[in-house]
């Protein structure tokens, strides 16, 4: 796959990973929601993903 287009679809899964978890977090009030930390942690290993591809392109 296309280095500059895997990176765009990497970073349209960081937005609406991103919107889902401010919308979450706005929803149940409650940082520690086990839902809520595992849209954390799956939002995390997508921007180390996102920096990873970054990089290698230059």
């Amino acid at each position: 796959m296309d280095k500059l287009y895997e990176l765009k679809i990497v970073k349209k899964q960081i937005s609406e990973l991103r919107n889902k978890m401010h919308d979450l977090i706005n929803k149940k009030n409650n940082l520690i929601d086990y839902e809520i930390l595992d849209i954390s942690q799956a939002l995390d290993r997508l921007l180390n993903r996102y920096y990873k591809i970054k990089s290698s392109i230059g």
